[in-house]
């Protein structure tokens, strides 16, 4: 008789525990309703190959002008403007339009009267 008490025991707790978990089980299996669909990226777009020689003179502008900027005997508001004309040039270093990049952040330096070394 102990023997069938042993083996009636384990099925036993394993139907309770089912009957325990049949709530959760049952809420888990309702499927999720579908998420909006996004809207598709625009393609990127292709502005070409960087030319290397170019990005390299930029960004060293971009580092001569935070270099020299805090030594800088200007005024602040036109440091401030100093400023305004370094993001636009290393914004348009970054979208690969070195030309404009390169002529704003020599005129950043310029402002606060250093001369571009490049």
């Amino acid at each position: 008789m102990r023997a069938m008490v042993s083996v009636k025991l384990p099925a036993l707790l394993g139907t309770l525990a089912l009957l325990a978990a049949g709530p959760a089980l049952a809420q888990a299996a309702k499927p999720a309703a579908p998420a909006p669909a996004a809207a598709p990226a625009a393609p990127p777009k292709d502005v070409g190959p960087a030319d290397i020689k170019k990005a390299v003179t930029c960004q060293s502008l971009v580092t001569q002008f935070d270099d020299r900027l805090t030594a800088s005997k200007a005024a602040d508001d036109v440091k401030a403007k100093a400023r305004d004309l370094r993001a636009a040039g290393n914004k348009a270093c970054n979208a690969k339009d070195y030309d404009a990049g390169m002529e704003q952040v020599r005129q950043a330096l310029n402002t606060i009267e250093v001369k571009p070394m490049l």
